[in-house]
């Protein structure tokens, strides 16, 4: 384990080549896109909770989600005594194709990927504007 803990560059916690306030998604995006190219970053939210409007549900919230965009249980079959006609085609018919599986909405809707991963200069002291990383102005 000791081992592990060393091939690992130590944490300087007075420096970092990035500061992202916000745990929303596209403060995310840009600090797993820094880290990926090797700087340090430092992600914080002043929530109790993260992901600001994309929060993550909790287990309770997302089976509730999921029973309410559910469709309603099919009813019980009648007995095939009842309606023969029900469950078999008429003769020299072939029986109809299954049925596509039902799917659920998604709640969060896949985004593209709109531009390729940018490299930030060392030292940098550029704003997420300055390079490319923000779609809305920064209100400063």
């Amino acid at each position: 384990m000791s081992e592990d803990a060393s091939s690992y560059p130590p944490i300087d916690p007075t420096n970092f080549d990035l500061i992202v306030l916000g745990t929303g998604l596209p403060e995310s995006v840009i600090a797993a896109a820094a880290s990926a190219t090797g700087k340090t970053v430092l992600h914080l939210d002043p929530n109790p909770f993260y992901g600001s409007n994309y929060t993550s549900l909790s287990l309770q919230d997302l089976s509730s989600f999921l029973i309410s965009h559910s469709a309603p249980p099919p009813s019980p079959p009648s007995a095939p005594s009842d309606r023969p006609d029900r469950f078999l085609p008429p003769p020299g018919r072939p029986p109809p194709p299954p049925s596509p599986p039902s799917s659920l909405p998604s709640p969060f809707p896949l985004l593209p990927l709109t531009s390729p991963a940018k490299n930030i200069p060392e030292n940098s002291t550029s704003t997420c504007a300055d390079l490319g990383f923000c779609s809305a102005p920064i209100n400063q």
